[in-house]
């Protein structure tokens, strides 16, 4: 229920009268259909390969058991390629979202969509910038406490989105010739 496999309807009825629902987009990974969920319409971006620091720390933290994990990126910086790397030292694809992509939808909804997702596809959630966002409320609703996350943004970090404290880095910058290297 908290991955959003499994959905409760009727709360409010006694436990064993509720009634259980499973989201169209279960249904349809179960049946074969790996096509994302239509709300991340739009904001899915390929993560891109480039050499962008050191991903052995953040790796060797996500493996420790840190599911949350805040990357502090300056203009240029390789936030997403640091983190798909680290996730793929895991074994691990990144499903990676770009938050600030004209039209990205409510946050609520598009962040338990992205975690469901990230689920089914067995990989790490990669959003961002954060800085997209509206409010503390909507970087909270990304953060999965049972899944690795990593958020990335300009601003530091504010204490008052979430409860849990990430794991907060500086993500260097991106190499611009590796980048296009790769790209071509």
């Amino acid at each position: 229920m908290a991955g959003g496999l499994v959905e409760v309807t009727d709360p409010e009825r006694p436990y064993l009268t509720r009634g259980l629902r499973v989201p169209d987009r279960v249904v349809r990974h179960l049946l074969g259909d790996d096509t994302p969920d239509p709300l991340l319409d739009g904001v899915l971006a390929p993560p891109v390969p480039c050499p962008a620091g050191e991903p052995k720390a953040l790796a060797a933290t996500l493996r420790r058991g840190a599911t949350l994990c805040y990357l502090h990126e300056r203009r240029g910086g390789g936030a997403v390629p640091l983190a798909a790397a680290a996730l793929r030292e895991l074994g691990l694809a990144a499903l990676v979202l770009d938050l600030s992509r004209p039209g990205t939808p409510d946050a609520v909804p598009l962040a338990a969509a992205a975690r469901r997702e990230a689920r089914l596809l067995e990989a790490g959630l990669v959003a961002g910038p954060v800085d997209a966002l509206p409010d503390g409320g909507a970087v909270a609703a990304f953060c999965d406490p049972s899944w690795p996350v990593v958020l990335y943004g300009r601003r530091s970090w504010d204490p008052q989105w979430t409860v849990r404290v990430p794991l907060c880095l500086e993500a260097p910058p991106a190499d611009a010739s590796g980048l296009w290297a790769n790209l071509l």
